[in-house]
């Protein structure tokens, strides 16, 4: 059975009271969430800098490089040369 994307109960196994992450789910489901949680803390549509990604991402944990990894891995955030991030919520990929 699928994860609903906004499930409280997924993101409060792996996420302290202080909304960090304790440990990333393996489960991809579970992982997805997780990074969606993540992603919704970039404005879409914005392009930014690697050092504003970072600042937003510091609130969920210390390894800012794996979570921008992950987002990016999964698609809920794309990267350009030279280091900058978009989170596009309408499905148009920054073109390269």
């Amino acid at each position: 059975m699928p994860v609903p994307p906004d499930d409280p109960l997924a993101l409060s196994r792996h996420l302290d009271a202080d909304g960090r992450l304790i440990a990333m789910p393996r489960k991809r489901a579970n992982r997805l969430v997780v990074l969606q949680h993540f992603a919704e803390a970039i404005e879409p549509n914005v392009d930014h800098d690697e050092a504003a990604v970072n600042i937003r991402l510091r609130a969920f944990g210390d390894d800012v490089a794996m979570l921008r990894r992950y987002l990016v891995d999964e698609g809920l955030l794309m990267r350009r040369p030279p280091g900058i991030y978009r989170r596009d919520v309408h499905g148009d990929a920054p073109h390269e």
